[in-house]
Protein backbone atom coordinates (compact mmCIF):
# COMPACT_ATOMS: atom_id res chain seq x y z
CA UNK A 1 0.00 0.00 0.00
CA UNK A 2 1.26 3.30 -0.80
CA UNK A 3 0.43 5.96 1.66
CA UNK A 4 1.05 9.95 1.58
CA UNK A 5 3.02 10.78 4.85
CA UNK A 6 1.19 14.20 6.21
CA UNK A 7 2.66 13.75 9.56
CA UNK A 8 4.00 17.27 9.78
CA UNK A 9 2.48 20.68 8.50
CA UNK A 10 4.21 23.83 7.39
CA UNK A 11 5.23 24.68 10.40
CA UNK A 12 6.85 21.25 11.26
CA UNK A 13 4.41 20.46 13.95
CA UNK A 14 3.57 16.71 13.63
CA UNK A 15 -0.05 15.92 13.00
CA UNK A 16 0.08 12.42 13.02
CA UNK A 17 -2.18 11.69 9.34
CA UNK A 18 -0.88 9.14 6.77
CA UNK A 19 -3.56 8.53 4.17
CA UNK A 20 -3.69 6.11 1.22
CA UNK A 21 -3.21 7.35 -2.25
CA UNK A 22 -5.95 6.26 -4.06
CA UNK A 23 -5.56 5.30 -7.97
CA UNK A 24 -7.92 5.99 -10.38
CA UNK A 25 -9.33 2.27 -11.02
CA UNK A 26 -10.24 1.95 -7.30
CA UNK A 27 -12.56 4.52 -7.15
CA UNK A 28 -16.24 2.63 -7.75
CA UNK A 29 -20.13 3.80 -6.59
CA UNK A 30 -21.54 7.43 -6.37
CA UNK A 31 -19.38 10.29 -6.14
CA UNK A 32 -20.21 13.58 -4.82
CA UNK A 33 -18.08 16.70 -6.24
CA UNK A 34 -18.91 20.08 -5.55
CA UNK A 35 -20.59 22.34 -7.99
CA UNK A 36 -18.06 23.39 -10.87
CA UNK A 37 -15.24 21.22 -10.03
CA UNK A 38 -16.05 19.02 -12.95
CA UNK A 39 -15.58 20.81 -16.25
CA UNK A 40 -15.64 19.86 -20.17
CA UNK A 41 -12.12 19.26 -19.86
CA UNK A 42 -12.38 16.70 -17.37
CA UNK A 43 -15.15 14.49 -18.93
CA UNK A 44 -13.69 11.73 -21.60
CA UNK A 45 -15.68 11.64 -25.00
CA UNK A 46 -18.72 10.49 -25.21
CA UNK A 47 -19.16 10.10 -21.74
CA UNK A 48 -22.47 11.94 -21.43
CA UNK A 49 -25.55 10.06 -22.26
CA UNK A 50 -28.76 10.76 -23.36
CA UNK A 51 -30.34 10.20 -20.12
CA UNK A 52 -28.11 12.64 -18.05
CA UNK A 53 -28.89 15.43 -20.37
CA UNK A 54 -31.50 17.72 -18.33
CA UNK A 55 -35.15 18.29 -20.28
CA UNK A 56 -34.86 21.62 -22.23
CA UNK A 57 -31.02 21.76 -22.14
CA UNK A 58 -30.30 21.83 -25.71
CA UNK A 59 -31.27 24.83 -27.34
CA UNK A 60 -31.30 25.75 -31.09
CA UNK A 61 -28.06 27.98 -30.00
CA UNK A 62 -26.26 24.58 -29.09
CA UNK A 63 -27.04 22.52 -31.97
CA UNK A 64 -24.60 22.52 -34.79
CA UNK A 65 -25.26 23.92 -38.31
CA UNK A 66 -26.58 21.71 -40.72
CA UNK A 67 -28.02 19.15 -37.19
CA UNK A 68 -31.21 18.12 -38.03
CA UNK A 69 -31.70 16.21 -41.02
CA UNK A 70 -35.13 15.60 -43.01
CA UNK A 71 -35.67 12.27 -41.14
CA UNK A 72 -35.74 13.80 -38.18
CA UNK A 73 -39.00 15.75 -38.39
CA UNK A 74 -41.83 14.74 -37.07
CA UNK A 75 -44.84 14.18 -39.98
CA UNK A 76 -46.75 17.12 -39.35
CA UNK A 77 -44.30 19.70 -37.62
CA UNK A 78 -44.00 21.94 -40.24
CA UNK A 79 -47.26 23.87 -40.28
CA UNK A 80 -47.61 26.83 -42.38
CA UNK A 81 -46.36 29.49 -39.37
CA UNK A 82 -42.89 27.85 -39.82
CA UNK A 83 -42.64 28.70 -43.49
CA UNK A 84 -40.72 31.67 -44.08
CA UNK A 85 -42.01 34.19 -46.21
CA UNK A 86 -41.45 33.48 -50.07
CA UNK A 87 -40.13 29.87 -48.86
CA UNK A 88 -42.40 27.44 -51.19
CA UNK A 89 -41.35 27.64 -55.01
CA UNK A 90 -43.14 27.32 -57.82
CA UNK A 91 -41.25 23.84 -58.67
CA UNK A 92 -42.27 22.17 -55.28
CA UNK A 93 -45.86 23.01 -55.46
CA UNK A 94 -47.55 19.27 -56.15
CA UNK A 95 -49.51 19.06 -59.73
CA UNK A 96 -53.16 19.73 -59.32
CA UNK A 97 -52.48 20.70 -55.85
CA UNK A 98 -53.63 24.79 -56.77
CA UNK A 99 -57.38 24.70 -56.85
CA UNK A 100 -59.96 27.48 -58.41
CA UNK A 101 -60.91 27.93 -54.54
CA UNK A 102 -57.11 28.80 -54.06
CA UNK A 103 -56.61 31.31 -56.14
CA UNK A 104 -57.09 34.92 -55.66
CA UNK A 105 -59.24 36.24 -58.50
CA UNK A 106 -60.85 39.35 -59.07
CA UNK A 107 -63.65 40.47 -61.74
CA UNK A 108 -63.40 44.01 -62.68
CA UNK A 109 -66.38 46.14 -64.74
CA UNK A 110 -65.03 47.77 -67.59
CA UNK A 111 -67.67 50.10 -70.10
CA UNK A 112 -67.20 51.88 -73.20
CA UNK A 113 -69.47 54.33 -73.78
CA UNK A 114 -71.90 55.17 -76.80
CA UNK A 115 -69.58 56.63 -79.44
CA UNK A 116 -66.30 55.63 -77.67
CA UNK A 117 -63.51 52.80 -78.74
CA UNK A 118 -61.73 52.60 -75.57
CA UNK A 119 -63.14 52.34 -71.69
CA UNK A 120 -60.77 51.44 -68.78
CA UNK A 121 -60.67 50.11 -65.25
CA UNK A 122 -58.50 50.46 -62.55
CA UNK A 123 -56.78 47.18 -61.30
CA UNK A 124 -54.13 46.07 -58.62
CA UNK A 125 -50.81 46.56 -59.81
CA UNK A 126 -49.35 42.77 -61.13
CA UNK A 127 -52.31 41.61 -61.97
CA UNK A 128 -52.78 39.21 -65.03
CA UNK A 129 -55.76 38.87 -67.47
CA UNK A 130 -57.58 35.45 -67.64
CA UNK A 131 -60.80 35.87 -68.84
CA UNK A 132 -63.32 38.06 -69.86
CA UNK A 133 -67.40 38.17 -71.03
CA UNK A 134 -69.63 40.99 -72.04
CA UNK A 135 -72.62 41.92 -70.31
CA UNK A 136 -73.85 44.41 -73.42
CA UNK A 137 -71.75 44.43 -76.44
CA UNK A 138 -72.10 45.41 -80.29
CA UNK A 139 -68.75 45.97 -81.31
CA UNK A 140 -65.50 43.49 -81.83
CA UNK A 141 -63.07 43.55 -79.00
CA UNK A 142 -59.54 44.51 -80.55
CA UNK A 143 -57.52 44.09 -77.61
CA UNK A 144 -57.61 44.51 -73.32
CA UNK A 145 -54.32 45.45 -72.05
CA UNK A 146 -52.81 46.53 -68.50
CA UNK A 147 -50.42 48.71 -67.82
CA UNK A 148 -49.21 49.64 -64.34
CA UNK A 149 -53.11 50.04 -62.85
CA UNK A 150 -54.75 50.59 -65.56
CA UNK A 151 -56.65 48.52 -67.67
CA UNK A 152 -58.03 49.39 -71.35
CA UNK A 153 -60.24 47.83 -73.11
CA UNK A 154 -60.63 48.87 -77.01
CA UNK A 155 -63.14 47.82 -79.62
CA UNK A 156 -62.25 47.24 -83.41
CA UNK A 157 -65.09 50.41 -84.11
CA UNK A 158 -66.66 52.84 -82.28
CA UNK A 159 -69.47 51.54 -79.87
CA UNK A 160 -73.35 52.23 -80.96
CA UNK A 161 -74.71 52.59 -77.65
CA UNK A 162 -72.73 51.89 -73.71
CA UNK A 163 -70.60 48.29 -74.27
CA UNK A 164 -70.02 46.59 -70.77
CA UNK A 165 -67.60 43.87 -70.19
CA UNK A 166 -66.25 41.61 -67.39
CA UNK A 167 -62.65 41.07 -67.06
CA UNK A 168 -61.41 38.40 -64.58
CA UNK A 169 -57.77 38.88 -63.22
CA UNK A 170 -55.58 37.05 -61.30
Amino acid sequence: MDYLDYRKNYTGEDLGIKTKRIEADEIAGDIHATAGSITATELASDAVETAKIKNLAVTAGKLAADAVETAKIKDDAVTAGKLAADAVETAKIKDDAVTAAKLAYSVVDVSVAALATAGTATVTAGAQIIGFYPTAQDRLIESIVIADTTLTLTLVSAAAAENTFKVILL
